[in-house]
């Protein structure tokens, strides 16, 4: 399980049977304290879903948004442009938790029909 940040939006394909990928990238950040020193390290994880899992995580993950993921390694071994061999590893997310994203402005999570009441209104 990794417990994260996501770095980016996350990037949904659509396959030609009608299956959705979602991929994404999550950032962990481990504090140290070395001699008295805090240091903070930071490690990036792409992580890929498929079915279901994509399109939840298309639909209600963004920049900034916490989220677990619990899931598989997987490593693929690929050409870059210059031609030299690389490797990539993924995680294959099996299960997505949805932890809340960034903190946003009060008045977004009031509804259109909600009263601004004034210091006279106030009961107390």
């Amino acid at each position: 399980m990794i417990l994260g940040r996501l770095g980016q939006d996350p990037v949904v394909k659509h396959q030609a049977d009608g299956g959705q990928v979602t991929s994404f990238s999550l950032a962990t950040t481990n504090t140290s304290n070395r001699n008295g020193e805090k240091k903070e390290t930071t490690e990036w994880h792409n992580c890929v879903a498929f079915g279901r899992t994509a399109e939840i995580a298309g639909q209600y993950l963004k920049k900034g948004s916490q989220a677990l993921v619990e899931g598989s390694l997987r490593t693929s071994k690929y050409k870059d442009k210059e031609g030299n061999e690389r490797q990539s590893t993924n995680i294959v997310v099996n299960q997505l938790t949805l932890l809340g994203g960034k903190s946003e402005p009060k008045d977004s999570f009031m509804s259109s029909d909600s009263k601004d009441y004034g210091d006279s209104d106030v009961p107390f």
